[in-house]
């Protein structure tokens, strides 16, 4: 774990993607591909969703609650956040975030005990298209284990690299191949006991190498389609699985782009 803190400096990738939020919700960065023509749909025609979309938010033209608070949001996050640290156990944590909202919006009678229970049924139903995405993301982690993809591509990089580029290398072949494979977890898993010895073996810094392994993993997360990140968040966004991809990959490019130069400096200066 302390080396782990030590190396979060040097998460690049993680940290530009970071600041990429403040500055393109001032206009620093402006609207690229997907995202600007999603804003211009809403600009011209008022719909938040697009055709592709609508299917997931037949409701999304009902009135807003005005009398919606902050805490009708706040409890069952907190409560989830708390049960989670106890007992250590997230599925058990959403249970009691889910109980927790309906201990405060049906006295409140901001919904009925039927209509409580049918939106507990139908939120489990509506997950069941991103859990056969992550099913077969698993599949293809497997798969690509089965033929060692990691350890083959590793081999092909190893005669190229040096200690000064090599942080750079190790994050782009860990980006690439969660991209590929969708496993932003397993791959840096994978690669790290192939990476991080081998970065040793040629005097890099291995600090910046964890951090670029991480950061690796990060970017899969943010830009595979069928990342368990990316299928979760247009899932519970209401936004077809693909649309999101479109709207984030500008994004999470330009952040990678930067990242590589970062790692590519770090190498040589430390």
């Amino acid at each position: 774990m302390a080396t782990y803190i030590h190396a979060i400096p040097y998460m690049f990738y993680a940290l530009v993607a970071l600041i990429i939020v403040p500055l393109f919700i001032f206009g620093v960065i402006p609207k690229l591909g997907a995202m600007k023509s999603a804003y211009k749909r809403v600009e011209e025609t008022g719909q938040v969703y697009s055709k592709e979309s609508q299917k997931w938010n037949k409701n999304g033209n009902e009135e807003v609650d005005k009398e919606a608070k902050i805490v009708d949001f706040l409890f069952p996050i907190l409560t989830m956040i708390i049960v989670q640290l106890t007992v250590g156990d997230m599925f058990i944590a959403i249970i009691a975030a889910i109980l927790a909202a309906g201990i405060i919006y049906i006295p409140r009678k901001k919904m009925r005990t039927n209509q409580f229970c049918d939106l507990w049924v139908q939120g489990f139903a509506d997950s069941v298209s991103a859990l056969v995405i992550i099913v077969a993301a698993l599949w293809m982690r497997q798969a690509s284990a089965d033929i060692n993809l990691p350890n083959y591509v590793m081999s092909v990089v190893e005669p190229f690299v040096n200690a000064n580029i090599y942080p750079m290398v190790a994050f782009v072949v860990v980006a690439m191949l969660g991209f590929i494979t969708g496993s932003n977890w397993g791959i840096p898993a994978v690669c790290a006991p192939i990476i991080i010895p081998l970065g040793a073996a040629c005097g890099a810094n291995l600090l910046i190498v964890i951090a670029a392994i991480v950061c690796g993993g990060t970017f899969c997360s943010h830009a595979c389609f069928y990342s368990d990140a990316t299928v979760i968040t247009s899932s519970s966004c209401g936004i077809e699985n693909m649309e999101h991809v479109y709207s984030q990959l500008p994004y999470t490019m330009i952040a990678a782009g930067i990242a590589s130069i970062l790692f590519l400096i770090a190498g040589f200066i430390f």
